[in-house]
């Protein structure tokens, strides 16, 4: 006889989420889309206005509830060249 199955079956997306209303903290690296160089190339226009737009608003709203501080370099040089 052979030693027992005792591997786990792959998580679903649900048993990975927190229980409803749980508060989670993220931090911005972890809601931050970034890409390199060769990646952005890759983005249609419409792509590159989108993560512009997300981004601009994120930083924006990081900065309402005092995450970071106005820098320009921290807001405006998030993902894209």
């Amino acid at each position: 006889m052979g030693a027992p199955n005792t591997a786990r079956p792959p998580a679903t997306r649900d048993a990975l989420l927190p229980p409803a209303g749980t508060i989670c903290r993220v931090t911005l690296e972890e809601v931050t889309v970034c890409f390199s160089a060769e990646e952005w190339a890759l983005l249609e226009e419409w792509q590159r206005e989108l993560h512009r737009e997300v981004t601009a608003a994120t930083a924006q709203l990081a900065m309402v509830l005092g995450w970071i501080h106005p820098v320009a370099d921290v807001v405006f040089g998030w993902g894209w060249p």
